[in-house]
């Protein structure tokens, strides 16, 4: 793989784990469930995560004209995880985690 594509999966990767943790603040936050006190309001928190959805989604669009293969269904997991989308948020959180450790094995085995 070209050096630009390595980076530019890499980039989407590290994205989907940072947008992953950020949403577990979030509904912990909800909750009041996190062992610190958070520094700025919770809705910023979801702003920055509808920011770094719509640029996942950006990623994953680009990546059609660069011939550069991600894993998309990693970022569906988390879509459905961010969205509130399923019964059993355990469930899902579980399916995004797992999309997302399927993606560093297969890199690094590469």
């Amino acid at each position: 793989m070209e050096d630009y594509k390595e980076r530019y999966v890499k980039e989407y990767e590290e994205l989907l784990l940072r947008l992953s943790n950020l949403h577990a603040i979030i509904l912990k936050g909800a909750r009041g469930k996190l062992p610190f006190k958070l520094n700025c309001p919770l809705e910023l928190l979801h702003e920055q995560e509808r920011a770094m959805s719509e640029y996942a989604r950006a990623l994953i669009r680009r990546s059609h004209y660069e011939n550069v293969e991600l894993n998309v269904d990693a970022y569906i997991n988390i879509f459905y995880l961010t969205k509130g989308i399923g019964n059993d948020y355990n469930h899902v959180r579980r399916l995004a985690i797992n999309a997302i450790k399927k993606i560093f094995i297969c890199k690094s085995s590469i």
